[in-house]
């Protein structure tokens, strides 16, 4: 394991995570078999929480971001080009609908 990066002031005991998944990786909550399958195997990170809840990142790689306020600022740039984030619906079907109704020159 390497050392934690030094996190910025303004995170004040805040940390950021980033998991990034292959192509079968999966979460597991509180040991349940992902709907879609899923990697078995040894988890990448394994957290728990009160209650004894917990949470596996199977057949991924885990690592601390620098700063959790830049982690932020990352996702909500990310979320403004991803043109399912503004609907509930996650489906291949609503995702496919939000991409047809944008207008033709943000293709």
């Amino acid at each position: 394991p390497r050392a934690a990066p030094p996190a910025a002031a303004a995170d004040a005991g805040e940390v950021a995570v980033r998991i990034h998944f292959g192509m079968s990786g999966s979460l597991h909550f509180d040991g349940a078999t992902p709907r879609f399958g899923g990697a078995a195997g040894t988890p990448a990170l394994a957290l728990t929480f009160d209650g004894n809840r917990t949470l596996q990142a199977i057949g991924a790689t885990a690592g601390l971001e620098r700063s959790a306020a830049a982690a932020r600022a990352k996702h909500a740039k990310g979320l403004r080009r991803d043109v399912c984030a503004s609907v509930s619906d996650f489906s291949a079907g609503a995702c496919a609908a939000a991409v047809r109704a944008l207008p033709p020159e943000t293709l």
